[in-house]
Formats: structure tokens, sequence, C-alpha cells
């Protein structure tokens, strides 16, 4: 079982578990790993087995990193898990400043694994991962 890295709330890099979009609702089924990271645009693709679109990209300004919702990700085989951790600081927020909670039922919850988006960005990591933004 590996665990997802925790990043500063304010953080975004290759590798990371994300929200990728600040209109996306908060949960375990929409969380995007980043593959690559250039100039003001995070690429990155959804973990969940049920989501049909696979790549997606949006303004660094409107991705929020997982731990920012005060939820951190475990990766174990087929599998990943949202769970909630009370050490992490809550900062997400909706771009008019109001709280941004995770909305999922307090965890951890399980979710099935697409195999090929965490490959791919475990493979890519060490490409462009000292980007990071805000």
């Amino acid at each position: 079982m590996s665990e997802h890295i925790i990043l500063p709330s304010s953080r975004v890099a290759v590798g990371h578990c994300v929200i990728i979009s600040d209109s996306d609702c908060p949960e375990g089924r929409l969380v995007a790993i980043v593959t690559a990271v250039s100039d003001d645009t995070v690429t990155g693709r959804y973990l969940h087995v049920g989501i049909d679109m696979t790549v997606c990209w949006q303004h660094v300004d409107r991705v929020t990193p997982v731990s920012a919702f005060g939820v951190r990700v475990i990766f174990d085989g087929d599998d990943y898990w949202c769970e909630p951790d009370d050490s992490l600081p809550k900062t997400a927020s909706y771009p008019d400043g109001e709280p941004r909670p995770w909305q999922e039922r307090r965890g951890p919850v399980h979710h099935k694994l697409k195999k090929k988006p965490l490959r791919l960005a475990l493979e890519t990591k060490g490409d462009s991962c000292d980007k990071t933004y805000r």
C-alpha cells in the first residue's frame, strides 16, 4: 500500500492528487493525478475507473490538492481510498472565498482505480516534478 504524498495546500506538482476544477464536486470519484505542469496549465488523468473522460486540464489557479480538503489518498493495487485526516488543515475554498468541504461521507471511502493514469504519472514524475506553482 502506498500513500499519496501530502502537499501544502498551496502547491500543485506532477504526481500529486488533485481536484482539477474549482467547480468539480470534491469527492473521490473526481480525484485526478497531475501528469504535467506547463506555464500556467495543469494536465491530469482521472483515477476512477467509472470516469469516461481520462485526460483533464485546467488553469493552475483552479486546481486544488486533495490535502487542502483535509483528505489523503491511499493506493492499494487496483483500489484507492480517500481518507479524512484531521491533522491536515482544511484550506480549500470556492473562488468567492467560501469554504469548500469534501463531499463524501467520512471515510476511508473505497474507489476502483484505473491503472493507466497512475502508472503514467509515476513514470513521468521525474520529468517535470520540479515545477510547483502558487
